[in-house]
C-alpha cells in the first residue's frame, strides 16, 4: 500500500506552512507523540505544543487530528505506509 497523496486540484488557497511545522504534522500523522516528536526535532515540548496551536490557526483546524487532515487535503504532508527506496 502506499501513502495517499490529495488530489492537486484545490479549491481554496493552500495556507502556508513552515517546514518545521510540516515535520510537527507528518510526525503526528506517523502516530509519533509530543515527546517523541521532541526528541526527533530536537525541541521541547511546550515549543512544539506552540507551534501545533499556530498551525491549527494557520489551518482553522479545532484540533491536532483536524489540523493533519486538513494538511494532507492540502497536500503539505502523506499519510500511508512509506513507499520502498
Amino acid at each position: 500500500m502506499s501513502r495517499i497523496f490529495p488530489s492537486t486540484e484545490s479549491t481554496s488557497p493552500s495556507p502556508k506552512l513552515t517546514s518545521r511545522e510540516k515535520d510537527i504534522l507528518q510526525l503526528i500523522a506517523d502516530g509519533h507523540r509530543l515527546e517523541e516528536i521532541g526528541r526527533t526535532l530536537a525541541l521541547p515540548e511546550p515549543e512544539i505544543e506552540q507551534l501545533l496551536k499556530t498551525v491549527e490557526e494557520k489551518l482553522g483546524a479545532s484540533n491536532r487530528l483536524h489540523a493533519v487532515t486538513i494538511a494532507v487535503l492540502h497536500g503539505h504532508i502523506a499519510i500511508g505506509p512509506e513507499e520502498p527506496r
